[in-house]
């Protein structure tokens, strides 16, 4: 849309109305893709962009010095805005790491190297190291530490000094870089983010496309204007053999957790990933001989995730389940939950631990694990003494005490802590009313649900709740 108008307004000055459509137009376009994901805000920074590449201030047939400058400074101005905050509440931005492995310093320092890894990864599809779990990245401790993370930084700020110096003379060079690091800019900076995705280059790979294919187009037309049409298919048809590929793998869960697995040996997530696919193989096949086998990998993988990583609390949590159910994996219920104690006095907790937890409770709350109540209430108790997510931890003690006879109060207490913790928390709703309705307070329970629902403006429970309100009545 913009490039439509703007096109048109390099050549003839429009009418106030047709910059107002035009402003229309862009707001709606803006505001859809904020609502489809947060980073859809940058498509007013990408305007820019293009607006500095191409378009260079020329306005009705002229050079606008104007235009120029109000350019400028809205490239400028989203990374003032972000060295305001800085200013301001420096330990608002330091907390967000409370929760991550790395500090602020470690992550800008190793996103350098990330962003020149995502370019490689575009250029070769099927190279070493593509996969869906990166947490095996080497995070950089310093900038020597690796060396790359030193060079990473001077060859991006020699593109970037390059691109604003030279756009008049190499504007498909600076709209690469510029819209590259723009389109990375949210999710590859200073937010407490996961380090690497790969699904992050997406957006910014159709600049490194559109850049391509000039560059192409612009080699041939030069040297042999016949080639341009047989490279370009050649190109197409590799890029698209290796997608092709790559779907075979990510076609079958148990074959893209192998193949992550043989691509990220030493990544933890890669481990977990093929330990879990292997346990849900297990639980479909009916051959005892190919079970068993699906059982032992999955064992053996839990097992190499918990030397890897031994606070996270997946993998004791995992084999604590498997030893309950299957009776395999060479230990006891009681010595993995045993290491799974030693790690909460250690983890700096992460959502996957609560997932392990929770996990663990309807492991327990099935009778397929078997663990004193005692030592299960003792393990929450640290949890929740360690963790912010507070509410999430009541919700699963509500569950445990709900099961125990004589203690009800003690689990409706605990659900209602949950909810005035975080009053948007459905399963603590739903977990208190059906306590509420077998205790014979189907009036109460009702209200519960009714409370959910007046919380719930984007309609997200709605399902559950009218199915839970039927039930309750």
């Amino acid at each position: 849309v913009y490039t439509v108008y703007r096109g048109r307004w390099a050549r003839v000055v429009p009418a106030p109305g047709e910059v107002l459509a035009a402003a229309l137009w862009l707001s709606l376009i803006t505001l859809l893709a904020l609502l489809s994901k947060e980073n859809g805000l940058l498509l007013l920074w990408a305007l820019v962009v293009v607006e500095l590449c191409f378009y260079q201030g020329v306005w009705g047939g002229r050079s606008s010095e104007a235009l120029q400058r109000v350019t400028a400074v809205a490239l400028c101005l989203p990374l003032l805005l972000i060295a305001g905050v800085f200013l301001l509440s420096p330990e608002w931005i330091q907390g967000l790491y409370d929760q991550r492995p790395f500090t602020l310093e470690q992550r800008l320092q190793t996103q350098g190297r990330v962003l020149w890894q995502y370019i490689g990864w575009m250029l070769t599809p099927l190279g070493p190291g593509a996969g869906l779990h990166h947490d095996d990245f080497a995070i950089s401790g310093g900038w020597l530490q690796p060396a790359t993370t030193v060079l990473a930084a001077v060859a991006w700020l020699a593109c970037l000094v390059v691109a604003l110096v030279l756009p008049r003379r190499w504007p498909m060079f600076a709209f690469c870089v510029l819209f590259y690091l723009v389109t990375q800019s949210m999710e590859s900076s200073f937010l407490p983010l996961e380090m690497v995705y790969e699904h992050r280059a997406y957006l910014p790979a159709t600049g490194l496309a559109l850049g391509m294919a000039y560059l192409l187009h612009r080699l041939c037309s030069r040297f042999a204007p016949a080639w341009f049409a047989p490279l370009s298919l050649v190109l197409c048809l590799a890029l698209g053999l290796s997608s092709l590929v790559r779907a075979s793998a990510w076609a079958d869960e148990l074959m893209l957790a192998t193949v992550n697995l043989q691509a990220h040996p030493e990544s933890v997530r890669s481990v977990y990933h093929h330990a879990n696919a292997s346990l849900r193989y297990a639980s479909r096949v009916e051959q005892d001989e190919q079970r068993q086998a699906l059982l032992h990998a999955a064992v053996e993988s839990y097992r190499r995730m918990h030397q890897m990583s031994p606070d996270n609390f997946t993998a004791p949590a995992s084999l604590t389940y498997i030893a309950g159910r299957y009776q395999v994996g060479g230990h006891t219920q009681g010595y993995w939950f045993a290491r799974l104690r030693e790690a909460a006095d250690r983890r700096v907790l992460q959502a996957e631990d609560l997932n392990a937890l929770s996990m663990l409770v309807s492991c327990q709350l099935a009778d397929i694990c078997t663990l004193p109540a005692e030592r299960m209430d003792e393990l929450l108790a640290v949890v929740y003494a360690r963790t912010r997510q507070r509410h999430y931890v009541d919700e699963l003690r509500g569950r445990l005490l709900a099961a125990r006879p004589g203690m009800e109060q003690q689990a409706a207490a605990a659900y209602r802590r949950a909810i005035d913790a975080a009053p948007g928390y459905a399963p603590a709703y739903y977990g208190l009313a059906s306590l509420l309705n077998r205790e014979q307070l189907g009036g109460e329970a009702v209200e519960v649900l009714r409370r959910l629902s007046a919380r719930d403006g984007r309609r997200l429970q709605l399902a559950p709740l009218a199915y839970s309100l039927d039930f309750e009545l």
